[in-house]
């Protein structure tokens, strides 16, 4: 499975300092791009520089903490830097929606922070994907490979799914679904946040979606009857990726 190329992202964050020190708040990623409302994609890396500018005075780099309302975005709920400055990088664990943050310097008041400030506040936004409905169907003849179909259209294995994707598993008999490896480890053992054993006792599964932790894992499954435990398919591979760029 050929790897996504990861963006890194440097969020400048400057703090002008008006008249009696009321701040004034803006996002770049470089000096003319605005930053306040970022996209960016699932493996994608995001990291900060903050800079107080006092007037007639040289900038600041305090410490600074970033408070993020939805933690499963980048799997942390804050990122704090103590030494002021660039922060560390922080991968994008999320493939869609979009989180707020609010941003907290040492010595500067108020935050930018959406619970105080009424003005426009950043957001981190990340690409949203259409979830493609996926079919994966067993003639149920011992040793037969399966077939796959995605937006109705013949897709050979290994096949790469994404997550969102809604996959129905279907046969001629009643079945289960056995996810017999996950690669490179254990840690997510279903690409489907559910069981290893996948139930088709009425010929079908129904829908399943495909969960954003198996980003990066690939999966060995059979299909296995269930009026004789043995009778099986041959094996097949699904691969989970994030989306590209241009898929929405």
């Amino acid at each position: 499975m050929a790897g996504k190329s990861v963006t890194q992202y440097l969020i400048r964050v400057n703090i002008i300092l008006g008249p009696f020190g009321v701040p004034k708040y803006s996002y770049n990623t470089s000096p003319n791009d605005d930053a306040s409302q970022q996209g960016v994609d699932t493996g994608d890396q995001v990291a900060w520089y903050l800079q107080v500018l006092p007037p007639r005075r040289a900038q600041i780099l305090p410490p600074y903490r970033l408070d993020f309302q939805d933690p499963s975005f980048y799997g942390t709920s804050s990122l704090s830097v103590p030494e002021g400055g660039f922060s560390p990088y922080l991968p994008v664990r999320t493939i869609r929606g979009l989180t707020k943050y609010s941003v907290t310097a040492h010595g500067v008041f108020p935050p930018d922070d959406p619970q105080i400030q009424t003005h426009n506040f950043p957001l981190i936004i990340a690409a949203t994907a259409t979830p493609r409905p996926v079919g994966i169907s067993w003639n149920s003849t011992a040793g037969s490979s399966p077939s796959a179909n995605v937006n109705g259209h013949h897709q050979p294995f290994p096949l790469t799914l994404h997550p969102g994707d809604v996959v129905t598993f279907t046969a001629g008999q009643p079945f289960d679904v056995i996810i017999a490896t996950a690669s490179p480890n254990a840690n997510v053992p279903s690409p489907f946040d559910g069981p290893t054993v996948i139930d088709g006792q009425n010929n079908t599964t129904g829908g399943l979606t495909v969960g954003s932790d198996a980003v990066g894992y690939k999966y060995t499954m059979y299909f296995v009857l269930l009026s004789d435990g043995t009778t099986r398919s041959a094996d097949f591979e699904i691969d989970v990726a994030a989306p590209s760029k241009g898929r929405k």
